[in-house]
This record gives C-alpha cells, structure tokens and sequence, in this order.
C-alpha cells in the first residue's frame, strides 16, 4: 500500500485555500498543510473599505474560514505565524520559520502549491513608512489603519492611486467626514479605461467634493519633527493632509520560487502552463503571484483578482493530488467596483489592447436606459469594441446607477462565446417594465456597433 500523498500550500488566502479545500474534495485521504504567515487565513480582502467606512463593525466578519474550522472540520493542518523561507526541490522540502518562536522547521512534500500572493507598491520616495502613511493588504494592514482613523480622527487624506480600490476607498473615507485628495500618477486616471468613463468618474467623484489630479510625479512625503505626515508633495503641487493611503498597485510575491529557480514569465509572477505546474516537477503556483492567461489573446498576463486566484486555486488543487486534469481557463480581467452611486464595470480588451493584439477594430458608444424611468432607470453608457471585419466582440466598458452587473455579466458571455454584434442585437432577453427595457442596452448596443461596422 502506497503512502498518502502530502501536499503542502504556502499562503492562506483566496487562492491557497481554494486549493487545499478543493484537494480535500478531490484526495479524502491526503495530508495537506497550509503555511501562512499572518495569523488567519481565508480573508475577505475585498470588504476591507466598508470596515473602513464602519459599515463592518467586527473585523472578524472579514474571515471566513478560521485555522480551527479547516484543522477541525476539513483536516487540513494548518500552521499560522509561520513563513515558509526556501524551497529545496532536489530534497522536496523546505525551511519554515515559526515568527513567534524563530524556531525553523523542515517539512518534506510530495506535492508543493505557492500561492504566496502579493504585496503593495510603496513609491521610492522619502518619509514614505512614517507614521499615517498606510497601504491596505491583509486585515493588519485594515485594524491598523482604522485604529489610526478612530484614535486620531484625522481630518484629511491624500490617497495615492486613482484605479478602481483607490476610488472605492475614497468613497468609504468620505463616510467618515474627511477632506479627500486623490493623486494619480499616470497621465489618465486608470490605464486602458474610455475617456468618457474616465470623465464620467472624475465627475463622480468632484460632485462627493474629492479632488483628483492626474499626471503627477510625487517627489516626497513631507513629516513633521515627531515623523507624522504633513503633505505630499509632487512636481506640481503641496498637500496638506493628516494621513496618506497607497493604492498604486501590486506586485508579485515571487522570492520563495527564486529560491527554488522557478521560471519568472516577462510579466515578473511566476510561470506556469494550463495545468499551473511550474518549471519545477511537483510544484505548483496560483493566485497573485502566478500569471494566467488572456482568454482573447491566448498571452500570458499578470492579473491579480480573487476570482482568479480562486479559480487558479481549484484547478491547481485538483491537479496536485491526481485529480481529473482540469486547465487554467484564463481571464477576460473582468472587474466592476462602485464609485459612490456610480458603477463601473469593463471586460475584454480596450482600444488600445485590440491594437496590440492585431486586430483591426471598431469601437461603438451607445447610451440607454436601463429600464423605464417611472421605474427608476437611468442611462447607461456602453463602450463596445468589436473586430472591424467580423464584428466579434472584443471588449466592453459600461458605467451607470442602475442594470450595469446584469449587462456586464451578459457581456462576459458573449465576448467569451466569441459572439458577433450581429448575435447581441438578436438575443432574447426577457421584459418587464419594473426591471428592465423592451429593448435591452444589450441589443441596441448590437444594432449600433453593425451601423457603426458599415460605415
């Protein structure tokens, strides 16, 4: 009789949990550990800006599954406050460090998934770790800085970044009464997001009375004598505020696969194939600090989200233990957030993208009524890109107050089915009054795009 397989997963989170629980699933008698460094795992990263905004009182309603839950209920060990430091593959084992003891321990695998995540961009300026400058990341991070926000009842902040978390947290601060800057380092205020969007946003977020300023290079985080922040200062500008939140971004948590000489792709996160087997026999990697691949393009990308990290981690936990061989189905880096009562959505490639990829493409603009306005509709705009020759939809970007999820995940659909502008105007969609239009956004977004391909 052979021995039971032991599978061993670094990280806690969305993707390495999905992967030990869907392990489980597949491998009733396997052992698997999990290592995690911070002590909970399974964490609602997500629900971070409404605990910000005291819409969540209790931050333990932000996890979701506790250590005793998946030890006790699920079998899975796991080991908190503990961080993996190297791997040795020639051996199958690796160094892990208990944080409370420095005790180091050696644990043997027969299989290995990383899913060790990321870690937020800190800009390379000076005074940039002093205290009030805050980053959001994992509920140490979110206790942290609410308890500054309670303790000092700060009257202002600069938030860096003006992307889709930086607009969902400006949001939650302005619940508690503060005066909102938001600084945004690159030329346009999200990277690939319609200027009309863009506009739309920006308006949004100035009628809330936040400022926003694109284009600036921030050149240093000013501190007073005691080392509280004071301003931010940019090659354009000096800001007063009391307090400061990073929000420019990721980046991959590869170190631990270069200590074992895992490939890197060209997006920096670790390489892997459908199966999300590394360049390393018997060791896996998911989530944010893997790429995955663009459905449209067949290309490897870096696109860290939870339903990709929990979609990686499902497959790569089926796949460790011996289970039905289930690929990587790739991302069409869908993503929607709300900016106050404004809601935003896109999927698929941009103007831009489409270019890059080869194709020649044509985009369609449409604003409709999501449902009757005795009804409570309102306009939604509808940004389509769609192959110039066939009219295969490509791309999506839509904003509005009302029906925008509904349409978007309608688009998801299609743009994944490689359905044609021709097909959307022919869908059937269902009608009543009090929920929708005779004729859906949808389908007047397709008889538009086939106006705008013969032209």
């Amino acid at each position: 009789m052979s021995e039971r397989i032991h599978l061993v997963v670094i990280g806690g989170n969305a993707a390495g949990m999905a992967a030990a629980m869907r392990a489980r699933r597949v491998c009733s008698d396997c052992k698997i550990t999990v290592i995690e460094h911070t002590g909970r795992i399974s964490i609602a990263n997500c629900i971070i800006p409404a605990y910000l905004a005291d819409d969540v009182e209790d931050i333990n309603e932000l996890q979701l599954l506790s250590p005793q839950t998946a030890i006790s209920e699920h079998r899975i060990d796991v080991f908190t406050h503990h961080k993996a430091q190297n791997i040795q593959p020639s051996k199958r084992a690796l160094s892990v460090e208990n944080l409370e003891t420095s005790q180091v321990l050696e644990i043997t695998y027969d299989r290995l998934i990383l899913s060790t995540g990321a870690s937020p961009i800190l800009l390379d300026v000076p005074n940039n770790n002093t205290e009030g400058v805050f980053k959001l990341r994992n509920l140490h991070d979110a206790l942290e800085f609410r308890n500054f926000l309670e303790r000092r009842k700060p009257e202002s902040i600069t938030v860096i970044g003006t992307g889709s978390i930086a607009q969902t947290c400006a949001a939650a601060l302005h619940k508690r009464g503060m005066e909102i800057t938001m600084i945004g380092i690159e030329k346009t205020l999200m990277p690939d997001l319609h200027p009309l969007l863009s506009e739309r946003i920006i308006r949004t977020l100035e009628m809330n009375n936040i400022n926003v300023y694109t284009d600036d290079i921030i050149t240093n985080l000013k501190a007073s004598l005691d080392a509280s922040v004071q301003a931010v200062v940019t090659d354009k500008r000096t800001i007063n505020c009391d307090c400061i939140l990073f929000t420019v971004g990721v980046k991959p948590n590869v170190d631990l696969a270069r200590s074992a000489s895992i490939n890197l792709g060209k997006t920096g996160a670790i390489k892997v194939d459908r199966r999300l087997t590394t360049s390393r026999s018997g060791i896996y990697a998911c989530g944010d600090c893997a790429e995955t691949h663009h459905i449209i393009t067949n290309k490897p990308i870096y696109y860290p989200s939870a339903t990709t990290a929990a979609r990686q981690g499902r497959a790569a936990g089926e796949n460790a233990v011996g289970g039905n061989s289930i690929n990587d189905t790739g991302t069409l880096t869908s993503s929607i957030w709300r900016c106050f009562d404004l809601i935003v959505g896109r999927a698929g490639l941009s103007n831009r993208q489409a270019a890059d990829a080869g194709f020649y493409y044509k985009t369609t603009l449409v604003q409709a009524l999501s449902k009757p306005t005795q009804f409570g509709g309102d306009y939604i705009d509808i940004i389509i890109v769609s192959d110039s020759e066939s009219g295969r939809l490509l791309g999506v970007q839509i904003a509005g107050m009302d029906g925008v999820h509904a349409r978007l995940n309608a688009f998801v659909g299609a743009i994944t089915a490689k359905m044609t502008l021709h097909d959307i105007e022919a869908l059937d969609f269902p009608y009543s009054p009090e929920i929708s239009n005779l004729r859906d956004p949808m389908n007047i977004a397709g008889r538009i795009g086939q106006k705008n391909q013969d032209r």
